[in-house]
């Protein structure tokens, strides 16, 4: 079923898009740095 892997922000239009990415751009960041602090601890 390739509609169970579309992503969820096609529903909002361009803007929707440039929040989603923006918003899970911030989410790997936050993920990354603290598996850096887990790891240096």
């Amino acid at each position: 079923n390739v509609k169970y892997h579309e992503p969820e922000y096609w529903k909002f239009g361009e803007e929707g898009n440039k929040y989603f990415r923006h918003a899970t751009g911030q989410i790997y960041a936050i993920s990354k740095d603290l598996a850096t602090y887990i790891s240096i601890n």
